[in-house]
């Protein structure tokens, strides 16, 4: 059968008004989500000792390391960057970081506060294994560095809580973005982009 030049216009509209139609409903959806508030807050903790004991000569028994009259026997530098991944500012969420078993959880100092932000963000010590970090709010693809001391080597990793209503929480594990999803990320949530080029450095 041999398609006339009007046929092939009929064939070339209704193409047209397909693929138009499928870019309306991509574009009415990506605004949709977009509209929706979401708030997730998202975490990293790293553990990392300050000293090599096994090269110390006579271990840590010859070693003595008081911070603020606590003494420190195995000290450990306990790193935690919170990050709002979210499209929405999180007012004062009580987070909580909290050790297994009998470590101390010591609170140092919060790393690259934001100008005017130093009496809004605060490390505070609730317990001798717990610490709280105020936070009045946490904007969306801002990040909190809160830094750590613990007095010796965990069994295990300490334990990030942030009870909140409505108030997603997941732990961000290692990333890898390429060129393309990461110019993508500017457009659709240029907040969670700045996050993630946080998290990659």
């Amino acid at each position: 059968m041999t398609l006339t030049t009007s046929d092939w216009i009929g064939i070339s509209g209704a193409a047209a008004t397909i693929v138009a139609a499928l870019i309306a409903w991509f574009v009415s959806a990506w605004s949709t989500k977009k509209s929706l508030t979401t708030q997730t807050l998202g975490y990293r903790m790293n553990l990392s000792p300050l000293l090599a004991m096994d090269r110390v000569p006579g271990g840590k028994a010859s070693l003595k390391i008081e911070f603020n009259g606590e003494q420190l026997v195995e000290p450990m530098l306990l790193s935690i960057d919170i990050i709002n991944l979210g499209n929405r500012a999180i007012e004062q969420p009580p987070i909580v970081v909290e050790a297994v078993g009998a470590t101390y959880v010591i609170p140092i100092y919060i790393e690259d506060t934001p100008p005017g932000y130093e009496d809004l963000w605060e490390l505070k010590r609730t317990d001798a294994e717990q610490c709280a970090i105020h936070l009045e709010h946490i904007n969306p693809g801002q990040v909190v560095k809160a830094r750590f001391f613990l007095d010796e080597v965990p069994k295990q990793m300490p334990v990030f809580k942030c009870p909140m209503k409505d108030v997603k929480v997941t732990e961000v594990k290692s990333l890898e973005v390429g060129p393309l999803a990461s110019a993508l990320l500017e457009v659709i949530s240029p907040a969670t982009a700045s996050a993630v080029k946080v998290l990659l450095k």
